[in-house]
């Protein structure tokens, strides 16, 4: 399992333990819910869908310092606006990128100091 960066996370949490775990509460039920939509939108080939996630999920992955996981996101947007709907592989290697980023968040957030 590789280590992620949650420097800028602790920062804002400023030591407050309530705060770390609201946040691994909220951020790994969004990143779920942002692949369960990119599916959704893959699914219908509703490209306004994938667009609104793709800029919707930027946010949250910034501050987790993950520009891996927004670069496939925008790949697979920029396929779709293309016409190009078999997305299957793109997809499968997002859908194991967030799993491992939620495991990430759940394993690794309280142990890092800032």
């Amino acid at each position: 399992m590789t280590s992620t960066n949650f420097s800028q996370v602790l920062q804002l949490g400023e030591g407050d333990e309530a705060f770390i775990n609201t946040f691994i509460e909220q951020s790994t039920g969004e990143l779920a819910n942002y692949l369960s939509c990119i599916k959704e939108g893959i699914e219908t080939k509703n490209l306004y869908w994938l667009n609104f996630i793709k800029h919707k999920s930027k946010t949250l992955l910034e501050l987790l310092s993950d520009e891996m996981t927004s670069k496939k996101i925008s790949t697979i947007s920029e396929l779709a606006s293309q016409g190009q709907w078999e997305l299957d592989h793109q997809l499968e290697s997002l859908e194991k990128e967030i799993y491992q980023l939620i495991e990430n968040i759940k394993t690794q957030l309280q142990t890092q100091e800032v």
